[in-house]
């Protein structure tokens, strides 16, 4: 897998595909084609190898290319120093932990600049995707049902019990859109308030696991050790229909996943493109299966990644409205990930951003759907969707 320069005819492609990067895309070796066929498009290696990539009625690359590509840097690569601290994060004061987590971010952002996935904007996976298009006209449709031109979906992590407490103020702003958000709960690191969680289910809301703790081991354990906490944060969220799972601090590894499958119909922990414990993700704006288990990325940076940058809420709100301009061209999920914990999106004027990239996402007049997380995870196991977002009146 490498970064190959992109030649051909670029005026084929949107513009604005690149989402600001350089004309370059990660790719496993391409093949020579059989296909004598004039190239439109030729991938150029670091030694200056021009190889066909696609022309009228052909593609030098299989499905399995577009797989590679997303699975080569999906999972958590080392063990990061934060899991081997002999006690939970929250016990630090707020503070510390942000200044914690701005430290580790600062640093990873800067060494994994040009590395894949690129931050914040990863357009390889939409390229090719363009070019298939291009050179396979008759073999596309729309990815989303109802012929909908992108999807948009709200997530939140409870990642502490302060923040179950502010949970509420950010469902009304969400309500106040016609939207409905998915909330992932942490039930070993409070007492889950079952009132509330019932109320925000009869409001149109679903309730997901984040892990029974929020203690970045999860991943690291043995597999039993990791069946062990996902029963028992599903034993103490049984009053709920739990269907999904997000990785705390997206901590993500094989064995963890292999645990999440026979136990969730999807996951949430692997973002399109992070920098929080190096470059990562899957690239892909779009869901996908692995294997019996759909996995639903997070495409726009969440609140404490760009917090722990040192972004302030004018530098967020432009990489929220870029990213979700850019996803809204190549037609993929804009997923927005926020935290009610009291240094994420928990005051007055984080609250207001948050509003207002809601009313300005509403305020478009494409065709929407607007899905809960496991909406989407139906869709995905071909199961029926209303014809009907699921906005709420």
């Amino acid at each position: 897998m490498s970064f190959y320069r992109l030649e051909g005819r670029m005026d084929l492609l949107p513009g604005t595909i690149w989402g600001g990067n350089d004309e370059t895309i990660y790719l496993p070796e391409c093949p020579e084609p059989e296909s004598d066929a004039e190239p439109l498009f030729w991938i150029v290696d670091k030694r200056g190898k021009r190889t066909p990539l696609a022309w009228a009625g052909g593609f030098a690359l299989d499905d399995d290319a577009f797989s590679k590509v997303r699975d080569c840097a999906s999972l958590t690569e080392g063990r990061p120093v934060l899991t081997h601290i002999p006690f939970h994060p929250h016990r630090l004061p707020p503070s510390a932990r942000a200044l914690m987590r701005s430290i580790m971010a600062t640093a990873r952002y800067f060494r994994s600049k040009n590395m894949f996935p690129r931050w914040p904007i990863e357009p390889s996976l939409a390229v090719l995707d363009a070019i298939d298009r291009i050179a396979r006209p008759d073999t596309q449709t729309r990815f989303w049902p109802n012929q909908a031109d992108f999807a948009m979906a709200l997530s939140h992590d409870v990642d502490t019990a302060i923040g179950q407490k502010n949970v509420l103020p950010l469902a009304e702003i969400e309500e106040d859109s016609g939207l409905r958000s998915t909330w992932f709960l942490t039930p070993g690191n409070y007492d889950v308030d079952e009132v509330l969680w019932r109320e925000m289910a009869e409001r149109g809301h679903e309730i997901a696991c984040h892990g029974l703790f929020h203690d970045f081991k999860l991943g690291y354990l043995t597999p039993a050790q990791i069946g062990v906490r996902l029963d028992k944060a599903l034993q103490l969220m049984a009053s709920f229909d739990v269907r999904g799972f997000r990785a705390p601090g997206f901590l993500r590894t094989r064995p963890l996943l292999d645990a999440v499958t026979p136990r969730f119909l999807y996951d949430s922990s692997i973002p399109d493109t992070l920098t929080l414990h190096g470059s990562s993700g899957c690239a892909s704006v779009f869901p996908y299966m692995l294997g019996s288990l759909a996995e639903i990325p997070v495409t726009l940076p969440y609140d404490g990644e760009m917090m722990a940058l040192g972004m302030g809420l004018e530098a967020r709100e432009e990489i929220w409205k870029r990213k979700a301009k850019w996803v809204k061209e190549v037609g993929g999920l804009i997923h927005i990930l926020t935290h009610p914990d009291q240094e994420f999106t928990s005051n007055g004027e984080e609250r207001e951003l948050y509003r207002r990239t809601l009313g300005d996402l509403k305020s478009e007049q494409e065709r929407t759907w607007f899905p809960l997380l496991k909406d989407i995870a139906a869709f995905l196991n071909g199961d029926v969707v209303s014809s009907q977002d699921y906005e709420k009146e």
